[in-house]
């Protein structure tokens, strides 16, 4: 995360994909680590799509983080539950996926989340 705030894009791209192959090599090393899964999907989530095509694999985390809190809904609160709908739901819309978008977005909103989703959910 070094690389951000950096003016030179090389050293941008660079640290980019540095911190893209260290999260997929901690995630192959602890595939279980829900800290690690969260990181990995935030972190491809903000990367453009048309650079470095990480929207799939944001959604791979994502989709495993909602399958094991539905599993245990001890692994991180509710309200991280929250945001990884949301986020999925994002990420599902960026790659055209309206079906999935749709599907994850009802979910959350079932669950009365804070109001904040809803408004960014109008948008």
């Amino acid at each position: 995360m070094i690389g951000r705030d950096s003016t030179d894009h090389r050293e941008l791209f660079s640290h980019a994909i540095k911190a893209m192959k260290n999260f997929d090599e901690a995630v192959n090393y602890s595939p279980d680590d829900i800290e690690i899964r969260l990181l990995r999907a935030n972190h491809s989530l903000r990367l453009p799509e048309a650079f470095f095509c990480r929207t799939a694999t944001a959604i791979t985390d994502l989709e495993y983080l909602v399958e094991r809190y539905q599993k245990d809904r001890g692994i991180f609160s509710i309200e991280t539950y929250w945001q990884v709908l949301y986020d999925l739901g994002r990420a599902y819309e960026r790659l055209g996926m309206e079906k999935e978008c749709a599907a994850a977005w009802e979910t959350l909103l079932s669950l009365n989340p804070d109001a904040k989703y809803r408004e960014l959910i109008r948008m």
